[in-house]
């Protein structure tokens, strides 16, 4: 099953194999925009390093405790936020396009190897 040309359900999924994120509504779909954009905006693969996680999967990666890769009880059970690796562009680079697209919403941020978004409600900024 594909959201889109560029990004199949199952890239969403959980990596410890649970099974959370296997399912459209698992995963806040305008992340997948965001990250649809940036496909398209730089004209290169994206991948997707990190977007649904159950909480047990999110503490042995050391996730924020609140994190948005979480299913959120605001968006019916949905995670909020992706990890992305644009090929050939540096994760500074894609926040800056972030920022320019989402004009101060939501939530943008990178480090050395990837670059996070999510659609929570307040704007936030930041890096790893």
């Amino acid at each position: 099953m594909r959201f889109n040309k560029y990004f199949q359900v199952a890239e969403m999924a959980c990596k410890c194999g649970c099974g959370f994120g296997t399912k459209p509504g698992d995963i806040d779909e305008r992340v997948v925009w965001i990250a649809t954009c940036a496909r398209i905006h730089f004209a290169a693969p994206v991948t997707i390093t990190s977007a649904c996680r159950c909480p047990s999967h999110n503490a042995k990666v050391g996730g924020a405790k609140a994190s948005r890769h979480q299913p959120q009880g605001a968006l019916n059970g949905a995670s909020s936020a992706l990890d992305i690796k644009v090929k050939g562009v540096a994760p500074a680079q894609v926040q800056a396009f972030l920022d320019e697209l989402l004009a101060g919403r939501f939530g943008v941020g990178y480090g050395e190897t990837f670059t996070h978004v999510d659609t929570r409600d307040t704007p936030a900024r930041f890096d790893y």
